[in-house]
């Protein structure tokens, strides 16, 4: 739970850091080469926040099988194990999410990096008048 969340959070401020890294080390060179790095980096950090989400939720459902024979018996059904059976299959957002995944990787890295160019272009305005 807690590794899903960090991938969140390093999903979102990846743009971020991939734009600072780019100014410091390679200023007005290489753009559109870390705009595509930076949407493949929150896009892989998304499917791989779902894999997790996955793995775990399978995990939950399998502690129902007695057995370990992945069949669950009319011994090992009970409210809690269908609870955990619906978690994993009524989800159609993880199922979604490939494609909503590349949506939100796209749109979140270009308005990412639109926010950085105006903020800096309006910054070097900035100091080019107090000068």
């Amino acid at each position: 739970m807690i590794l899903e969340q960090a991938l969140f959070f390093i999903a979102l401020l990846a743009p971020w850091a991939i734009l600072v890294a780019k100014a410091k080390l390679f200023p007005g060179k290489y753009k559109a080469i870390f705009a595509i790095v930076s949407v493949v980096f929150v896009y892989a950090s998304l499917m791989l926040q779902v894999h997790l989400i996955d793995a775990r939720l399978e995990k939950e459902l399998y502690a129902f099988d007695l057995n370990g024979d992945g069949v669950f018996s009319e011994l090992e059904i009970n409210p809690a194990q269908e609870e955990a059976m619906a978690n994993l299959v009524n989800d159609t957002g993880r199922a979604m999410a490939p494609i909503t995944g590349a949506i939100f990787s796209l749109l979140y890295t270009a308005i990412s990096f639109m926010v950085y160019f105006f903020a800096s272009w309006g910054w070097s305005k900035y100091r080019a008048k107090n000068i």
